[in-house]
């Protein structure tokens, strides 16, 4: 069941909630950002397109036959 509860995320990383919450346990929750300028730097989860696309320059055989080779291989 999901439950939506106002809060702002101060500059410490803690959520300041605008109206008493109450759990007992740990709980997951599902964090929206409403403010459009939060800009969100986890790099591992971030695909570089413009990475992928000049390393794929240098690449010089079919990458279809290469992958299809890497599986056939691993087999």
């Amino acid at each position: 069941m999901l439950n939506t509860v106002e809060a702002i995320l101060n500059q410490d990383g803690k959520l300041e909630f605008q109206e008493k919450v109450e759990w007992k346990n740990s709980v997951r929750v599902l964090v929206t950002f409403i403010d459009s300028n939060l800009q969100i730097q986890n790099k591992k989860n971030q695909f570089q397109f413009l990475k992928a696309r000049d390393i794929l320059k240098k690449y010089n055989l079919n990458l279809a036959d290469t992958i299809i080779e890497e599986r056939r291989m691993s087999t």
